[in-house]
């Protein structure tokens, strides 16, 4: 038992360490730049509370007390507050000065507890009962300073240790000058309350600052999952494109090997040929060469549209015709539409768009295979452009299941669900399709109708130098 208690004994010192000097803003730089930030925030709601809080305050106590709102320590205590509002709002507009955010707050509600301090006890002739407002009002600028800025227990310890250090500095140098009375009771309950008011000012900083690291390690833990379950995604996305693309060069690789052996073939027999077979087999060869040349045309198409789906985040904004980028999305897309489900593409000219190729590619290629497995009985996806004002409309739509306003309002939010037993994740190809959209500044719409299926609406602005009215140029291409 007293080895417990002397193992106890020896870590408190440890413990008060860790309480007091919290370690996660050494170990974490993430942490460490939200912390800033927030400090950044916090700086500015002081600059107005600095600001606001001693106008209203002087105008409150001129309807009420107007010998006190006149008074000079009042004029002077609301003017010196206000300039450290002012000087405290300029900081915070400085982006210099934004990574000492904490720091100057800090040092902001110091000095604006010296001014209270000061002009409270300068007043205390004319009005004596101010001497006894103080300690509550130190107490409630602490309570301010606790709640704006992201302090360690420490920064409260030695704020809060130092303002009642030196008001209590200042009462017995006017006590001993005799311009406050001696009234030693009221001081040692004085003292002793705001000891009890700084030690809950640091448990409160302790309990808040905590909460804050709590939070953000929970918000690093979600991105985390969020990231691997876009990384589960994307490795499915891939799958489905090395399908895709598996098919795209097997037919053409296969017709061009079977073509160069008959090629092979043919000019063996050419060489020994009768003259009555040549022209025969001559026609043959042309076919053939024909053949050879479309298996290597389909095969380059091929690789350029690999080309442009590869490379997503690196892709440089270009004018792109949408219905080019909904013709090779088509071709992709082919492979994986299941027998009973037709896609039609009604496409008119639009105007150029300016974004990633690559990108609005993939949100396009997820929006419509989506529809496509939404699809049902005789299944049947359309795809239509068509220029809306401004912006170029991309509308798809389906005959499957309809969905309540409340499902299209979260269609496109990421989720987890438990499958056979393990979480699978849901959602997060379209939430990222809705992310590419939006950073392109185009939106994306949902309408659903009982019976009728779904339809989805993507507008994309146009290219600002191309924006025309195409709306009397309709052209209908089948794919």
């Amino acid at each position: 038992m007293r080895k417990k208690d002397s193992f106890s004994f020896h870590q408190a010192p440890g413990a008060l360490r860790r309480f007091l000097f919290p370690d996660l803003e050494k170990t974490d730089p993430a942490f460490r730049a939200e912390v800033s930030r927030v400090a950044a925030r916090g700086l500015q709601t002081i600059a107005l509370i600095a600001v606001t809080i001693p106008v209203i305050g002087l105008i409150s106590d001129f309807f009420t007390i107007p010998m006190l709102a006149l008074a000079p320590g009042n004029l002077l205590r609301v003017c010196a507050i206000l300039l450290i509002g002012l000087l405290v709002l300029a900081a915070a507009r400085t982006p210099g000065l934004r990574s000492r955010a904490r720091m100057i707050g800090a040092a902001a509600i110091w000095a604006c507890s010296l001014v209270l301090v000061l002009t409270h006890l300068s007043m205390t002739r004319e009005v004596p009962a101010t001497y006894h407002y103080i300690p509550g009002v130190l107490s409630l600028v602490m309570m301010v300073l606790i709640a704006t800025l992201p302090l360690q227990p420490w920064h409260t310890l030695v704020w809060g240790a130092s303002v009642d250090v030196i008001y209590f500095g200042l009462v017995s140098a006017m006590r001993t000058r005799g311009w406050l009375d001696r009234t030693e009771n009221y001081d040692t309950l004085q003292a002793v309350a705001m000891m009890i008011a700084l030690a809950l000012a640091v448990l409160m900083s302790a309990l808040i600052y905590g909460q804050r690291a709590a939070q953000f390690k929970t918000h690093q833990l979600a991105l985390s999952a969020r990231c691997r379950a876009l990384i589960a995604e994307n490795s499915a996305s891939v799958g489905r494109l090395a399908a895709a693309l598996s098919h795209e060069l097997n037919t053409p690789i296969g017709a061009l090997k079977s073509a160069v052996d008959s090629m092979l073939a043919v000019s063996q027999r050419l060489a020994a040929a009768p003259e009555s077979e040549r022209e025969r087999l001559l026609r043959v060869e042309a076919d053939l060469h024909a053949a050879i040349r479309d298996s290597a045309e389909r095969l380059s198409q091929t690789v350029q549209r690999m080309q442009r789906f590869a490379h997503l985040e690196g892709a440089e904004k270009s004018r792109a015709d949408i219905n080019s980028l909904l013709r090779d999305v088509s071709d992709l897309l082919r492979p994986h539409v299941p027998a009973g489900v037709s896609v039609e593409y009604r496409l008119e000219p639009v105007a150029p768009v300016e974004c990633r190729p690559q990108q609005v590619s993939f949100a396009l290629y997820t929006l419509i295979h989506n529809a496509v497995q939404s699809a049902r009985g005789p299944g049947k996806v359309a795809v239509s452009t068509r220029q809306n004002g401004q912006a170029v409309e991309v509308q798809i739509q389906d005959n499957g299941l309809s969905i309540s306003d409340a499902e299209a309002a979260t269609m496109f939010e990421p989720s987890f669900q438990s499958v056979d037993g393990r979480v699978a994740s849901r959602n997060w190809s379209l939430f990222s399709a809705k992310q590419i959209i939006h950073e392109h500044g185009g939106e994306i719409r949902v309408e659903s109708r009982s019976g009728e299926g779904r339809e989805v609406r993507v507008l994309l602005p146009a290219a600002k130098a191309l924006r025309q009215d195409f709306g009397q140029q309709n052209r209908l291409q089948q794919f």
